[in-house]
């Protein structure tokens, strides 16, 4: 991805999505595309309603209702999933985070590389979910550890809804 200007992205034979490398991570079209590129986090669900380009979502895997910014007109009922990247998941202890979509679960494994640290946490409905945080300071321990309880949140602009 970092030397192409466009690409194509191809299951069995057919493409699913062309465009250049930003677009296909950032603004993929279905969940396939949104797999291949990169990690991503997906929570299947229902829309519920449409409030000009805000979208509700009831999602069983995410445990409530999730808001997604979404140009596209969907009828209320209609399956889709929610795809949040890793890195666009913002990671606290309960308390002391807030956002658009909120979850919270107890942190199971964390991964230190340096410059990022990759934390997942298993929130009520079973889901693991991924968060990835910058270690833009030094420390020598993480403000969060393996078994304390998280809260995740992201805005409606982070995400993207798929409807394939």
């Amino acid at each position: 991805m970092t030397m192409s200007t466009r690409m194509a992205v191809m299951n069995e034979g057919r493409i699913r999505q062309v465009g250049t490398p930003s677009e296909l991570y950032e603004f993929p079209h279905n969940r396939y595309v949104a797999g291949f590129i990169g990690a991503v986090n997906q929570f299947e669900g229902r829309a519920l309603e449409q409030d000009g380009d805000m979208l509700t979502v009831h999602s069983e895997t995410a445990g409530g209702e999730l808001q997604v910014r979404q140009d596209q007109a969907v009828t209320p009922g209609t399956p889709l999933v929610i795809a949040v990247r890793p890195e666009k998941v913002r990671i606290g202890l309960p308390g002391e985070i807030d956002g658009t979509n909120r979850l919270c679960g107890k942190v199971e494994e964390i991964a230190y590389l340096g410059d990022v640290s990759i934390y997942h946490v298993r929130i009520p409905g079973g889901v693991l979910v991924e968060a990835q945080l910058t270690n833009h300071a030094r420390r020598a321990a993480a403000p969060l550890t393996w078994g304390d309880e998280a809260c995740l949140t992201w805005d409606a602009d982070d995400a993207v809804a798929l409807l394939e």
